[in-house]
């Protein structure tokens, strides 16, 4: 998995949390959060997608499209609202990848596209089962998403490493020899769509180890409903995202109201 995607964010993997931790407590203090009550939740999350790109390409011979795994990382903040219904707000980054591949006499040239996107969904989350330390829950909701960064790879015949080869008729053929590439997508604002949004749905399990602090799986889905392509030409097919998210976290509570000036 590349995860050097942001030059300011070459880093360890476990750099991120250490920071997500620290923008919890940023946030905390800058939204004047003095007194947290007792349904009140922040967390972290991490996980890994799962993204396909819905798209007509019958225009494109022996290519089709094929789903591409990323990750995800976000923060969480949770309001109770009632004893089995919660609303959430998530911010994170997320990445939305797919791969273009070749078939039948272009066998073994590919493209692989690396989206990353900040995105924030806004969900309810309603309780179906629950226990004093576990619970099942169903979420919902709507997001909204900035694709902020984006990297090609793959593979492509190289026009300037070839070779002749003489078949039986007596005829001669020309040979491409494949070359692998990796860069950095420029963005095109004529083309691109930078902004997504669309609906989200998916359920969580949630084990609680103590009033404070519990661990949640989660399982999500997102469908957009903005095409990442802006309607430049005539007869353009759109594209996409459907992107599948399974994630764990970390839930901090507060059981009492604290004062987080002092």
């Amino acid at each position: 998995m590349d995860r050097s995607y942001f030059n300011y964010l070459d880093m360890p993997f476990n750099c991120y949390i250490k920071y997500i931790y620290l923008f919890l407590l940023l946030v905390c203090e800058c939204i004047g959060i003095n007194h947290i009550s007792a349904q009140t939740a922040i967390g972290v999350k991490w996980g890994y997608t799962d993204n396909y790109i819905n798209a007509d390409l019958s225009n494109r011979e022996y290519t089709h499209l094929e789903n591409l795994g990323g990750y995800s990382l976000g923060i969480i903040y949770k309001k109770t609202i009632t004893n089995i219904f919660a609303l959430k707000a998530e911010l994170g980054l997320i990445q939305k990848n797919y791969r273009v591949e070749r078939s039948e006499s272009y066998t073994g040239i590919y493209e692989n596209y690396h989206n990353s996107y900040f995105q924030l969904p806004l969900t309810g989350q309603i309780d179906i089962f629950k226990r004093p330390k576990f619970s099942i829950a169903l979420n919902g909701g709507a997001y909204c998403a900035y694709w902020v960064y984006a990297k090609v790879n793959g593979v492509t015949p190289n026009v300037f490493d070839t070779s002749n080869q003489l078949v039986a008729d007596g005829q001669g053929t020309q040979n491409f020899y494949l070359t692998s590439y990796s860069e950095k997508y420029n963005f095109n604002k004529f083309k691109d769509n930078r902004f997504e949004f669309g609906l989200q749905t998916g359920g969580t399990l949630q084990y609680s180890i103590n009033e404070k602090h519990s661990f949640f799986l989660e399982y999500n889905y997102y469908q957009s409903f903005s095409d990442i392509q802006k309607k430049y030409m005539v007869n353009q097919k759109s594209r996409i995202n459907q992107t599948f998210l399974l994630s764990a976290g970390f839930l901090l509570r507060f059981n009492k109201k604290i004062n987080t000036n002092e």
